[in-house]
């Protein structure tokens, strides 16, 4: 076998460093997922929902989806919403797995523009890209978020920039973070 006949398989973190285009990204993370052992059929009908915006709109299976990602590892990135709070938002999860958006009211802005409460508590990672674009699909145009990470990988790489930076914040969990205001770039159109 000479190179040119080897399969490369690269990690999802080099995937993120060979592809800038979020859109891009998106498929080499989809396909490399599905070389992975997770069920394909289930992994394809997430990607399938989320892409073709068929999403459980009960605040209170939201509710309940958002609980559990406050729970994992990056949970402290989440800010708490109860349900009452959640009530007055635009809820979307995705069916039979925690994970989802919601779009809530921020003063001098039009209504359900911003995006808050982005999770992901299944087992099925790497599909917050999807959710980004479906939440921009549903007019969310306005974000805020802990985590140089987040910021300049994920919601950059969708199209959102930031208009404004604290640095040094600290964050529930005491971890000090940059705190990020970000708005999308009316220029970028994502597919969904």
């Amino acid at each position: 076998m000479n190179n040119i006949d080897k399969k490369v398989i690269y990690t999802l973190d080099e995937l993120e460093l060979i592809y800038s285009d979020s859109i891009l990204l998106n498929h080499a993370i989809f396909d490399r997922m599905l070389e992975e052992e997770f069920n394909e059929d289930t992994r394809y009908d997430i990607i399938r929902q989320i892409t073709n915006l068929e999403f459980d709109t009960s605040v209170e299976n939201f509710n309940s989806s958002l609980i559990k990602a406050t729970k994992t590892k990056h949970g402290a990135y989440l800010s708490k919403r109860n349900l009452s709070s959640l009530k007055k938002m635009k809820t979307f999860k995705v069916k039979n797995i925690d994970a989802g958006f919601a779009l809530c009211n921020k003063n001098g802005y039009p209504p359900f523009s911003e995006i808050v409460a982005v999770h992901n508590a299944s087992n099925y990672p790497n599909i917050g890209t999807s959710l980004m674009h479906a939440a921009v699909y549903f007019r969310g145009r306005y974000l805020e978020c802990f985590g140089e990470p987040l910021a300049k990988g994920l919601y950059m790489g969708v199209g959102f920039h930031i208009y404004k930076e604290f640095p040094h914040m600290t964050m529930k969990n005491g971890n000090i973070e940059s705190l990020y205001f970000m708005k999308w770039r009316n220029s970028y159109v994502p597919e969904i």
